[in-house]
């Protein structure tokens, strides 16, 4: 299990300091929250109600997993850090997953502009592109712009599993389900 963490920032966007704490020698802005997610994450989004995860190693396809965003709760719950500091912590796991589906391999950077994913990958690295050829997989180099469904219309989809992202670029392949 890994963890992302979150910080608080000021009008400037600017680290708002709200404690430090050492930990291998370095001294470590403190963390507002930690979101603790499963391993391999390789770019992590927060589009309004819904977080989505990029899960990704190697040529294989990339996982796109969408949870409803724990970090709307009233509390989460007390994680120690070093120096007897805590912060709060939150969970994305099977209780609030939504949906995932398949990507092609590589996908890192996940951004939200308010309206649209957008998806990068590293498959357009020529050390990446040569490697994953013999691997027979899947290359993207472009990125993706993507809708993402509010937390209503994954659940339906997910229920009902229909596919997710409908306005993928010409050339995707089809979505391959994990169940």
């Amino acid at each position: 299990m890994a963890w992302a963490a979150g910080y608080r920032v000021d009008a400037t966007g600017d680290l708002a300091k709200t404690g430090a704490f050492e930990a291998g020698g370095r001294l470590l802005a403190r963390p507002d929250r930690v979101c603790f997610t499963r391993s391999k994450v390789q770019g992590m989004a927060f589009c309004g109600d819904v977080v989505t995860l990029s899960v990704s190693y190697g040529p294989a396809d990339t996982k796109l997993a969408f949870y409803k965003s724990p970090l709307h709760a009233t509390s989460g719950f007390a994680v120690p850090l070093p120096g007897g500091m805590a912060t709060e912590g939150f969970v994305l796991n099977g209780t609030n997953h939504l949906h995932t589906l398949h990507a092609p391999a590589g996908a890192q950077n996940l951004a939200w502009n308010g309206r649209n994913l957008l998806v990068a990958f590293e498959g357009g690295s020529k050390v990446y592109r040569e490697r994953w050829r013999g691997w027979n997989a899947g290359i993207e180099d472009r990125c993706h712009i993507l809708r993402v469904p509010g937390v209503d219309e994954l659940v339906a989809l997910e229920r009902n599993r229909q596919p997710v992202l409908d306005t993928l670029q010409r050339g995707y392949r089809a979505a391959k389900w994990l169940f």
